[in-house]
């Protein structure tokens, strides 16, 4: 059996351990091994086992990996730590790149992520997705003459369309409103928002989110086979976003790393429970990397589940940070990352440290390879205590008397040291320094979370992708804003609320694309125009509808308050797509003797 060994820094603590060691009897051998330090010869006969033999995991009688960590740690006094990382940030000008003019109108910076190859591609998947379902449900379709799926367009989705509907999706985020009839509804006049109407009707806004679609659904593996993809609904939109939000922005030196949700509770199989996410406690969560001096988002990763991460050799969080961080091309760079207790450990510091980046972080009390000096110690309110092995420093505080047990660091940045910090209340109190780090490096993925759910504009749906894709572009206005401020004079800054208003506008006055023979969109024509169309009545007059009026049962009389010129009927919004044109009458519309 191979001895244990544990290294003595004195005799003395050789002799008190060995009084508490159990007898040896003469048909037996103890297991335990003393060595202690500065002694000739150790009590095996053997010479002491150097560093470099302890750190050889290969090595029958050599300690774990485990007991190297626990062994050669060693206190610091606060302000008499020597280390130097020696790790300098080596790129040059952080901040945007290829940005386009200075003091340009904010569409561009959204543009700059919802690019127009994105947008054509959204149009072709739609219209694909429309065909394909409308040629499927073709005789359910005429048997149900009120379906929504007749309002499909005879033109299809457009670039133009599509760009009013995101428009008017995002002011949803800034006017709220419980059901998206109400933003349509001129009953009231103190409630109503006559801007959607203008910009596209109601029965065009449901259709077109009926129908929209980020991928081809033909091409989705199915879960088990190879090359299936949890995301597929929203890959092309991920990856590009992902792309465009690296290529426009080099982040500072210090990043964070932290979970996100996207809030719902649909009935889909990647739901998390996070009680910590005030904001969204089921969702969807997602990874994300952050700069932590303005909250730009360079990377986000959606979690489908441990199902996706088998195989892991140093645990599914020590890989989830490395592949996030080789995502952004971070490594090797001296960044110097700030991470929870959920992340950090002393394996994932030590091989950040040899890629020259930097790690600092809180660690829990149960994390492998910290001292028992530091995950017992008993320390007095506003006490401190410093470990260090190499490049790693450990930090016990405790910061008040409420707190029963200290808050655990670590860190190869900073060093033992203490400082004088002055309160809101005009105390003062000594504090580490690695903790003011922490509180200045950490949170960044959280101020971005208030930042998106200001504007947030996602609604109620039973599709969970669509809350994803509503999410993604929640973030894309958020990164387009912290580029516009970097590249726009002081001056001439506009607010975050006039940023997304401005966004909205020149999203929803879009005339791109809108040819006589692709146009989408139903022309609202003027009450005296003869040509066909959807018009409002004069001075408030009603007409029967033509399609779900009938005055032949008691209570079907329908009357509606607009109508269509070239037809010279009364007709329903909802009810205009189902309406068959025929040749225009020259008829007035104040006649009331008509309809």
């Amino acid at each position: 059996m191979a001895a244990k060994r544990f290294r003595i820094d004195n005799q003395d603590a050789l002799f008190e351990l060995m009084a508490e060691a159990p007898d040896i009897s003469s048909e037996g051998e103890s297991d335990i091994e003393f060595e202690p330090e500065g002694l000739p010869e150790s009590s095996s006969g053997e010479d002491s086992p150097s560093e470099d033999e302890c750190n050889d995991e290969s090595g029958e009688e050599g300690l774990s990996q485990e007991d190297v960590c626990e062994a050669y740690w060693d206190e610091v006094l606060p302000g008499a730590d020597p280390y130097s990382n020696g790790v300098e940030f080596s790129v040059r000008n952080p901040g945007g790149r290829s940005l386009p003019l200075r003091n340009s109108p904010p569409i561009v910076y959204f543009n700059l992520f919802l690019t127009m190859d994105l947008l054509i591609h959204i149009v072709r998947e739609t219209n694909k997705y429309a065909r394909d379902l409308l040629a499927a449900k073709a005789e359910w379709i005429q048997i149900h003459p009120h379906s929504r799926l007749r309002w499909w367009m005879n033109g299809g989705l457009t670039v133009a369309l599509l760009k009013k509907w995101i428009g008017l999706s995002i002011n949803m985020g800034i006017i709220r409103k419980k059901n998206v009839k109400m933003y349509w509804d001129l009953t009231h006049p103190s409630q109503a928002t006559p801007f959607f109407g203008q910009v596209m009707p109601l029965w065009q806004y449901l259709i077109v989110t009926r129908m929209i679609h980020l991928n081809d659904n033909a091409t989705a593996k199915a879960r088990g086979e190879e090359g299936f993809d949890p995301w597929h609904k929203v890959r092309p939109v991920l990856d590009s976003l992902n792309r465009a939000f690296k290529k426009y922005y080099v982040p500072r030196q210090v990043l964070s790393i932290d979970e996100s949700m996207i809030g719902m509770k649909n009935r889909v199989a990647y739901i998390q429970y996070m009680p910590n996410k005030r904001h969204a406690r089921f969702g969807i969560k997602k990874f994300e990397v952050c700069d932590s001096s303005n909250s730009y988002i360079l990377y986000v990763d959606l979690y489908a589940g441990r199902d996706k991460t088998t195989g892991c050799e140093k645990g599914f969080v020590y890989n989830k940070v490395m592949s996030l961080l080789k995502s952004c091309d971070l490594l090797n760079k001296g960044y110097h990352l700030m991470t929870d207790n959920y992340y950090t450990s002393v394996g994932l510091a030590e091989d950040l440290l040899l890629t020259t980046t930097l790690l600092t972080g809180t660690v829990r009390v149960n994390s492998k390879g910290l001292p028992p000096e530091i995950t017992r110690a008993k320390l007095q309110p506003g006490g401190s205590k410093y470990l260090r092995k190499g490049g790693l420093l450990a930090c016990a505080f405790r910061e008040k008397k409420s707190h029963r047990k200290p808050v655990l660091l670590l860190s190869t940045a900073s060093l033992a040291s203490d400082v004088l910090v002055h309160t809101r209340c005009g105390q003062s109190a000594i504090k580490p320094q690695i903790i003011l780090d922490y509180n200045k490096g950490m949170g960044g993925v959280d101020v971005s979370d208030r930042k998106i759910y200001e504007f947030a504009a996602e609604r109620p749906t039973h599709r969970y992708w669509s809350k994803i894709w509503r999410n993604l572009i929640d973030v894309s206005i958020m990164n387009a804003y912290e580029l516009y401020k970097i590249n726009t004079e002081h001056s001439k800054l506009l607010s975050r609320h006039s940023f997304v208003v401005d966004i909205i506008e020149a999203l929803c006055l879009s005339q791109e694309g809108t040819s006589s023979e692709h146009s989408a969109a139903t022309p609202l024509l003027a009450p005296s125009s003869k040509e066909h169309g959807f018009a409002i009545l004069p001075a408030k007059k009603e007409r029967d509808c033509a399609i779900c009026s009938d005055r032949s049962k008691p209570g079907g009389r329908k009357r509606s308050r607009h109508w269509c010129p070239g037809c010279n009927v009364g007709i329903h919004e909802r009810c205009y797509p189902l309406l068959v044109h025929n040749t225009p009458c020259n008829i007035d519309p104040d006649d009331s003797s008509v309809g």
